[in-house]
C-alpha cells in the first residue's frame, strides 16, 4: 500500500480517517507491538504517566541508534523536567515553523548514516 499510494502511513491515516472515534489501534514492528493513541484523554494519561510505560530498547534497530539519549528514553525526574522543557515547542504556532528544520535535519542524518555504513541494521 505505501508504494501505490506513496506513503507509508496511508494505511493507518485512511483507518482513521474512516472511524475517527476510534481512542487507539495496534500494529507491529519486526514483531515488537506498537500502540498509536489517537484519543486526546489517553495520550495525555500517557504523557502524564511516563513512570509506568516500558520502553522498549531492543529491536529497535537504526532508531535506537539514533534516539538513544534523546526525549523518548528519558525517564522519571530526568523525563519530567525535558517535558516541562519542551511542552511549549509542541504548540501548533512553534511546530509550524520547526517541522521544515526537523526533516532537514533527519534527512541529513539518514545520509551520514547510509554513507558511513555505521548502523546496527536498517
Amino acid at each position: 500500500m505505501a508504494e501505490k499510494h506513496g506513503d507509508y502511513w496511508y494505511t493507518y491515516k485512511k483507518r482513521f480517517n474512516e472511524n475517527p472515534k476510534i481512542p487507539f489501534f495496534v500494529s507491529n514492528l519486526g514483531g515488537n507491538p506498537l500502540i498509536f493513541l489517537t484519543d486526546p484523554d489517553l495520550i495525555k494519561e500517557f504523557v502524564h504517566s511516563q513512570n509506568i510505560f516500558h520502553k522498549q530498547r531492543d529491536s529497535l534497530g537504526l532508531f535506537l541508534d539514533m534516539a538513544e539519549g534523546s526525549f523518548a528514553f528519558m525517564e522519571d525526574e530526568e523525563w519530567k523536567s525535558g517535558r516541562k522543557l519542551l511542552s511549549h515547542s509542541f504548540h501548533f504556532s512553534s511546530l509550524e515553523y520547526i517541522i521544515p528544520a526537523i526533516i532537514e535535519s533527519s534527512n541529513k542524518k539518514f545520509d551520514e548514516l547510509i554513507k558511513s555504513g555505521d548502523f546496527k541494521s536498517v
